[in-house]
């Protein structure tokens, strides 16, 4: 905070702090082409789940997560020793929602195109990642 600055505060929002680290469109782009349908769809997606304004930081992967199931994606999950690079995913898996620590990233055609935090190498290591379900079931 800096003193006798007051309307710098607004800077420090912590919903535009949460948006500077996974921004929405990033994440509404990603979804819309990875599952073939429109962004104002994907929107559509995330408000039903509980929308992004209303969220806070401790719910927001939540709704994300609820919305990308809704769109018919599955997670996948490895534990964080057997973690494969973006990379390695792409290999066998290549079209796919990654999320990297705190950020996403979409890769289709087993290449990145765009991440949230505007880094697109391949060698990052994903927690999790989101694929399209053909088994109907998680």
């Amino acid at each position: 905070r800096r003193f006798g600055e007051s309307d710098s505060l607004g800077e420090f929002d912590l919903h535009k702090l949460i948006d500077r680290v996974v921004p929405v469109d990033c994440i509404v782009d990603g979804m819309s082409r990875l599952v073939g349908i429109s962004k104002e769809e994907a929107e559509r997606l995330i408000e039903a789940e509980g929308g992004v304004t209303q969220a806070d930081i401790s719910n927001r992967w939540g709704i994300w997560h609820a919305a990308f199931k809704a769109a018919g994606l599955k997670r996948v999950s490895f534990p964080r020793d057997e973690r494969p690079t973006l990379e390695q995913v792409a290999q066998t898996t290549p079209a796919f929602i990654a999320r990297v620590r705190t950020h996403l990233v979409t890769v289709v055609n087993g290449e990145a195109f765009e991440a949230c935090d505007n880094r697109t190498d391949m060698d990052r290591k994903p927690n999790h990642y989101w694929i399209m379900d053909d088994s109907g079931n998680e």
